[in-house]
């Protein structure tokens, strides 16, 4: 399997995000009445846009409501990043840095509006030709949007690029795309990554990978 380009996804890929996101989002719901759980977590919001993982969790509600749980949880959220509740996951850090060097163009992709924000607040946010955030884009995933976006700067058709993603939303949105897909199951219970072109325990791995740099 060979590669031009990597589009990262953010939260669960290069950054321990996920207790921050959960509890901004469960504090949230709970405010206006709906309860929420880890299986919601993943199975509704995991990888969405904000708005689109609201309304899966809502689906009843009026769009003020939805504005409102929006709000509060992107408030709650940056908060908690803001007050260094988060971890650049080792691997992450070691694997862009190295790739780096190597003159790998890389991107990230994510369904967060903050994404430059904590990526810059992570020390990692240099590291990207490109960064596409939740606000960059009309249609979340798992629709191919921000993938086809970030390849698009970085100047690379789709199939020459590899998507690392750990959601159910963000494989649809690579497969969709025409993008290699690329599976991270950082823990063996994570068992729902079947559109993965392959799937991978620990990125570096990516490091092992046949790179074709200016030959596409």
């Amino acid at each position: 399997m060979r590669a031009s380009g990597i589009i990262f996804d953010l939260d669960g890929v290069l950054l321990d995000t996920v207790p921050a996101h959960y509890e901004a989002w469960q504090q949230s719901f709970a405010a206006h009445g709906y309860g929420f759980d880890p299986a919601a977590y993943r199975q509704l919001v995991d990888g969405r846009l904000a708005r689109d993982g609201a309304r899966a969790v809502m689906p009843t509600a009026t769009d003020k409501d939805i504005d409102d749980v929006v709000k509060m949880k992107e408030r709650l959220y940056r908060d908690c990043v803001d007050a260094g509740r988060f971890e650049v996951f080792p691997d992450a850090r070691d694997v862009v840095e190295r790739l780096g060097r190597q003159g790998v163009p890389m991107a990230v992709a994510s369904s967060s509006s903050l994404a430059s924000h904590i990526l810059g607040l992570a020390g990692l946010e240099s590291r990207f030709v490109v960064i596409v955030g939740g606000n960059d884009v009309a249609c979340g995933k798992p629709a191919p949007d921000a993938f086809l976006l970030a390849a698009r700067h970085l100047g690379l058709p789709p199939e020459a690029c590899l998507v690392i993603e750990d959601s159910v939303s963000g494989l649809a949105a690579a497969r969709a795309g025409g993008f290699v897909a690329i599976g991270l199951r950082r823990s063996p219970d994570m068992g729902h990554l079947v559109d993965a072109d392959q799937v991978i325990a620990s990125l570096t791995e990516l490091a092992s990978f046949p790179w074709q740099l200016g030959r596409l």
